[in-house]
């Protein structure tokens, strides 16, 4: 806590502050150092300022002096004077010259009172009371010089400063003023005026201009006179101006409107001229062109701006500085600190940035991240954004990222395209929490084929009887087989042994030679296992096909040989004995496999689901 005082002189003491039962309340006592004199001072003025931790706080008041009747001042009559009177004095007759004047304004001197004690040679004595009439005397007026006088000084000159000098016309000149003034003292000897100690006009704004009344007496010529001395003293500029607050400390939202009046800064001049001041607005690079002056008045010139970096660096604060000229010389400035802090506004959604479309593959395991989603907004901080999945299954998101999570499997084969909506939302953005923005978007997911399915053929058992005598390249089966990864397929025997007998045109199983049943020649079975596998390029399925020849017996070409024409020969060998035929073998293999295969796809879609 700090205290000033503006008072005038030295009349009175500094002030002594203490604190009172409230804690908010201050005593404030003020003690004089002088006595007042109504003659000189009427009214004193006297400035506080109470300066705390959290505020200043001024106030001024003024002393009015009340008159009080003194005494009358006598002249020349010094301590001891005796007056003889021969006892044949005629009388009427002066005895005696009074010179006496009355500090008090506007008191005539009449009268006074005179002790009077006549004593004897003998010791004897008689005493009473004698009133005198004092009577108007002419006496020839004492000239000067330079009897009016007008002079110019300066405040803050010191104590004893120079300031004028009567001269009267005379000699033996005794030199005094006619009233007493405390702020200058003359020389009775020479009639030199100085001052009394260093003036102030900011303390004794009365000062300004002063006619001093100076009376000469001559005791050689017994004339008096007077003269008079204006004094016009001239303030000196010595503070700069005083600004309220001193520093403006301002929140406002960004939208607010340009030409609103944010604050006002009130100034004065604290030098006894009160001269005029300018104000300039004196700007950075981020505040250029944001505010504008207009009679002390900061009003917004542009729109202020929350949302972008440099501002954010600077912690959301415009700042500038209001200086203030004094049109004294030489002219004194005064700066004010002015500290905006913009607060934001919710103004703008949310808007989804591209890719809409994510392709994934069918075999991404679950718990993967698919892809992010993104969002911007033109409000600041550009990235605070929450993101949640408003519809769609199966997948999940990072709040904060926008980062896309796979919950359960993919499945090209059953679902080709999800579609998911996204909300993204915003946070942060208003000083007003419940102040938020929200949009939403479609996204697709594309699943993406992979090559995980075998071929699938059905039947993957095929049977088929043909003649012997089949021409080469007709066809005997089409295999029925297809890959619901819509792969191109492609078939190959891989028992080689009948290669001679079959081949393969794509998905057919065509005749390659013409079987031979000759007993006197090559001799062929009559049921082949045709083993093919089908194949995707990655997964391959087997089919077996059964083919049973009816053999065709030829005529022997005519020749010129003779022949002898015998009855064939059938010879029947019975054995008793069972042995199972391949195809069976096979069938009852790709029987068990698919049964397994089945039962692992069960158990798989339980722990899915």
């Amino acid at each position: 806590m700090q205290i000033k005082s503006v008072i005038p002189s030295n009349v009175f003491e500094e002030p002594i502050v203490s604190k009172t039962k409230h804690p908010d309340i201050f005593s404030v006592e003020i003690r004089l150092n002088a006595s007042l004199d109504f003659e000189s001072v009427h009214i004193y003025t006297i400035f506080l300022r109470l300066v705390t931790a959290n505020s200043t706080v001024e106030e001024n008041f003024n002393v009015f002096v009340i008159d009080v009747n003194e005494p009358p001042t006598c002249f020349f009559q010094f301590p001891g004077a005796e007056v003889q009177v021969p006892e044949s004095l005629s009388v009427p007759a002066q005895i005696y010259q009074v010179l006496a004047s009355d500090p008090d304004q506007n008191d005539t001197l009449s009268d006074f009172i005179i002790y009077v004690t006549v004593t004897d040679q003998g010791g004897e004595s008689c005493s009473g009371t004698l009133s005198l009439k004092v009577l108007k005397v002419f006496i020839h007026p004492l000239t000067f010089i330079n009897p009016s006088q007008n002079v110019t000084i300066y405040e803050n000159s010191g104590e004893n400063d120079y300031v004028a000098t009567v001269t009267g016309n005379g000699s033996n000149i005794h030199y005094d003023f006619v009233d007493a003034y405390q702020h200058f003292n003359i020389e009775q000897g020479s009639g030199i005026i100085r001052t009394a100690y260093s003036l102030d006009l900011e303390r004794e704004p009365v000062l300004q201009y002063r006619v001093l009344m100076v009376r000469a007496y001559s005791t050689a010529d017994l004339c008096s006179g007077t003269a008079t001395v204006a004094i016009t003293v001239l303030d000196v500029n010595e503070y700069p101006p005083l600004c309220f607050p001193p520093v403006l400390v301002l929140t406002v939202s960004e939208t607010t409107a340009v030409g609103k009046s944010l604050g006002t800064v009130k100034c004065y001049d604290p030098d006894a001229s009160k001269t005029a001041l300018d104000y300039q607005l004196l700007t950075n690079s981020n505040s250029l062109f944001k505010f504008r002056l207009q009679n002390g008045q900061l009003q917004v010139n542009t729109t202020l701006d929350y949302d972008n970096a440099a501002i954010a660096l600077n912690n959301f604060q415009y700042q500038a500085t209001i200086l203030v000229n004094d049109s004294g010389i030489p002219s004194l400035t005064t700066a004010v600190r002015v500290l905006v802090t913009v607060t934001p506004v919710n103004e703008y959604e949310p808007q989804f940035q591209g890719p809409f479309v994510f392709n994934v593959n069918e075999n991404t395991p679950r718990a993967a991240v698919i892809g992010a989603v993104k969002a911007t907004d033109r409000d600041w901080d550009f990235n605070a954004i929450r993101y949640s999945i408003i519809n769609g299954e199966g997948f999940s998101i990072d709040p904060q990222s926008g980062e896309l999570y796979l919950r359960r499997s993919l499945d090209f084969e059953h679902q080709t395209i999800h579609h998911l909506r996204v909300q993204a939302m915003d946070y942060n953005q208003d000083v007003d929490p419940s102040m938020q923005k929200s949009t939403s978007e479609d996204f697709s997911i594309h699943v993406q084929n992979i090559n995980d399915n075998p071929p699938v053929c059905n039947p993957f058992l095929y049977e088929s009887t043909i003649y012997s005598t089949l021409a080469s390249g007709e066809p005997i089966i089409t295999l029925s087989c297809m890959d619901i990864d819509n792969n191109v397929l492609t078939a190959k025997i891989t028992n080689g042994a009948v290669t001679d007998r079959f081949s393969l045109n794509g998905m057919n199983l065509i005749s390659k030679n013409i079987f031979s049943y000759n007993p006197e020649g090559l001799f062929d079975r009559t049921t082949f296992e045709v083993n093919i596998e089908v194949s995707d390029g990655k997964h391959s399925t087997e089919v077996v096909a059964i083919i049973h020849v009816i053999p065709w017996t030829t005529t022997v070409p005519t020749t010129t040989t003779t022949t002898t024409t015998r009855a064939p020969q059938v010879v029947t060998i019975v054995q008793t004995y069972w042995e199972p035929d391949i195809w069976f073998v096979a069938v009852l293999t790709v029987t068990g496999a698919l049964v397994l295969i089945c039962l692992g796809l069960l158990i798989w879609k339980i722990l899915v689901w």
